[in-house]
């Protein structure tokens, strides 16, 4: 219960280039703050509906996973992989990963999207449902996983484009990546222009837009190894190229050896802990023995790649702190990734 209350305007940065409060809660919609003396605290639950019940699952996952995982960090980690609860991942993993360019992993994201989206699809085409029912079903059912994981910002724009993707597969037609991506952008900065501002909003999209246009040139340019590596080579290329002026912009950070932690480790945490991970939650449903294989072998991995992360992180490598762009920098990368562009859709891609 408040007794008095002290409104006041939220205090903007004081060094050049830091983290300015009052303009992250202007991006909030806050603009007023406030300071409380009170003399009893009553908690209640802020959702309501629909968005309460989804919470209420996303906890009885949680709990599912911290039953199946009884280290704390590792089902902490798999909650935050799996799930999006990052509150149980610890604060030296947490730095790890984002000093070495890999917090994109614990994001909710296309990939997730795509892999429980086709573990449903071919589930219940195996069941004999007709493809045409069974790409409606997993739009609703894509829906409905976007709002258990908590509706981010990349969680909503991968659930946008891959059930617009969906749709068009049940209507037997087809349209261009770019074109979802952009049908994503236009409604979520229609529901909230806000997004644009928000680091993960730009992050999201602009890796999303990288790897659709920059991914088919590094596979043409890149013609040695199998089709696997030439793959996480392109992908890698693509979003570390896209990603570096707004890592530069915001944290003035990026890890120089970050694209090799990014075509090592994202693999196997994206193909075997994630898949590992989703088994363990389904057989837990259906019995806690059906958990214990898939769940040995992610903690297994995740033991055996964090190590040698850790150490990582501890050497001093240079080039990975970096000072604030200048203007006419960013503009001249925005130019040159354009460009790169253009010029080889128009043919300037000659082997010289």
């Amino acid at each position: 219960i408040a007794g008095k209350m002290l409104l006041s305007l939220p205090a903007g940065a004081r060094n050049p280039h830091a983290f300015d409060y009052a303009r992250y809660l202007r991006w909030q919609g806050v603009y007023v703050t406030g300071e409380a003396e009170y003399g009893e605290l009553v908690r209640g639950e802020a959702r309501t509906g629909m968005m309460r019940l989804f919470h209420q699952w996303q906890n009885d996952a949680k709990e599912r996973l911290d039953r199946v995982f009884r280290d704390d960090e590792t089902s902490g980690y798999m909650s935050s992989l799996l799930l999006g609860v990052t509150d149980g991942v610890s604060p030296e993993t947490q730095e790890m990963y984002a000093n070495l360019g890999i917090s994109h992993v614990l994001a909710i994201s296309g990939l997730h999207v795509t892999l429980v989206s086709g573990m449903f699809l071919w589930g219940i085409e195996r069941l004999g449902v007709p493809r045409k029912t069974a790409l409606v079903c997993t739009i609703g059912m894509l829906a409905g996983y976007v709002l258990l994981v908590g509706a981010s910002a990349s969680a909503v724009r991968a659930g946008i484009m891959g059930g617009i993707g969906l749709l068009y597969q049940a209507m037997s037609r087809k349209m261009d990546g770019k074109e979802l991506w952009g049908w994503a952008l236009i409604g979520m900065l229609t529901v909230n222009p806000y997004q644009l501002w928000h680091i993960g909003f730009q992050l999201s999209f602009a890796v999303t837009l990288g790897l659709l246009v920059y991914v088919p040139i590094s596979l043409a340019c890149i013609r040695f190894g199998p089709s696997w590596l030439r793959a996480s080579l392109g992908v890698t290329f693509a979003a570390q190229a896209v990603s570096f002026p707004f890592l530069l912009y915001h944290f003035h950070q990026s890890h120089s050896v970050s694209w090799l932690v990014n075509l090592v480790a994202v693999p196997i945490l994206s193909l075997v802990v994630l898949p590992a991970g989703y088994a363990a939650l389904l057989g837990s449903l259906l019995h806690p023995a059906l958990a214990v294989l898939p769940s040995g072998l992610a903690s297994w991995i995740l033991e055996w790649l964090h190590d040698p992360l850790f150490r990582l992180h501890q050497t001093n490598v240079p080039f990975s702190y970096w000072p604030h762009p200048d203007l006419w920098w960013m503009i001249a990368y925005a130019v040159f990734l354009v460009l790169l562009s253009i010029l080889w859709k128009n043919g300037y891609h000659r082997r010289r």
